[in-house]
């Protein structure tokens, strides 16, 4: 959704004008501000954490959120860009969501918002609550993005997402969702699944995405976004020099290494329970990584979905060995308009 002018200006190495705005129940309330509090999100996460907003209250203008309590849940938006040559800047949401606390401590008040979707936790893949049977997809094989798709929209189950096939939905980015089936199609990807009583919604995302090796997260606009691919793409480059440059700090990660695979295949279903063996297993292994830290061996986390066949098994496989086959390097660069993430 960023301009190019926007683009442009954010992959300069300084980038000049830059522009932030509160918003909350549509009212601009930038003015107030007294601190914005680090918005982050992960993809493995599927939604971000909360954040907070200091806004000054010396003049306790801000007291009318407890005196009329109907400002809860209201909806609030932080956002960041660029000022313009007209009198509209040029903003993209960071950080969205409903109010959920106020705090009132020596003339400041803090406002709590969490992600619209932070509701995905507490949403039941099953809603058969009378005979608490879980929520089956062994009839046949299913696209990952189609089987997900069918959980969240189908009345039949708990999602109760909107089911617009176009950039309208509220609550699916469906661009990046059918760009992902489509690239999930195009290498043949099937699966299988079964979700007991009691799997809520970001379980079987979560299970959905560690199967396909895929990103699927809240983006700051509380709608759900699916990538395909993790690693092998830079969303842009920009050069630092040492003048610019305030501070930076580097960080190794080898929790999420992974040189041997194991994926089993084709769980049978009975009694509304997944079985303990699978048909068979299938495993990846990178060699060059193995000489070089020894062998980590793991699998998928959860047996809600699986594969059907070898061929799609070893793919994921063999992805996941080459993706996480060394320790992850981060490093955060500071400059004096820009705080940035870069990972290797």
């Amino acid at each position: 959704d960023a301009s190019s002018s926007f683009v442009s200006k954010n992959t300069s190495t300084n980038p000049q004008s830059i522009f932030r705005q509160f918003m909350f129940n549509n009212s601009i309330m930038s003015g107030r501000v007294v601190k914005y509090s680090p918005i982050s999100r992960s993809y493995k996460d599927v939604v971000g954490k909360q954040f907070n907003i200091d806004l000054e209250n010396a003049s306790q203008l801000m007291n009318d959120i407890i005196e009329d309590r109907s400002n809860f849940r209201n909806h609030g938006d932080v956002l960041y860009g660029y000022a313009t040559t007209t009198d509209t800047p040029d903003l993209l949401s960071i950080g969205g969501g409903f109010l959920t606390n106020a705090t009132y401590n020596k003339g400041k008040a803090t406002l709590t918002f969490k992600n619209r979707l932070d509701i995905l936790s507490q949403l039941f893949v099953s809603i058969d609550t009378t005979s608490r049977q879980g929520a089956s997809f062994v009839a046949g094989n299913h696209n990952p993005a189609d089987l997900l798709w069918t959980i969240l929209t189908a009345s039949s189950y708990g999602g109760g997402f909107s089911n617009v096939t176009c950039y309208t939905n509220p609550q699916i980015n469906y661009d990046s969702w059918k760009e992902w089936k489509d690239q999930l199609n195009t290498e043949s990807i099937v699966v299988r699944g079964f979700f007991p009583y009691g799997t809520n919604i970001q379980q079987a995302i979560k299970s959905i995405a560690e199967i396909t090796d895929s990103a699927i997260y809240v983006e700051a606009d509380n709608r759900l976004f699916f990538q395909r691919y993790l690693t092998g793409a830079n969303s842009y480059t920009s050069t630092v020099s040492d003048n610019s440059a305030i501070r930076y700090s580097v960080k190794g990660d080898a929790y999420d290494m992974c040189n041997k695979y194991t994926i089993p295949m084709s769980y049978n279903v009975t009694s509304n329970q997944i079985g303990n063996s699978p048909s068979g297993t299938v495993t990846a292994i990178n060699q060059t990584s193995i000489n070089s830290f020894g062998t980590i061996s793991k699998e998928p986390t959860t047996k809600l979905v699986w594969y059907v066949d070898s061929a799609s098994a070893l793919t994921l496989a063999t992805r996941i060995t080459t993706r996480r086959k060394e320790p992850e390097i981060a490093i955060s660069l500071n400059n004096e308009y820009y705080t940035g993430m870069l990972g290797k």
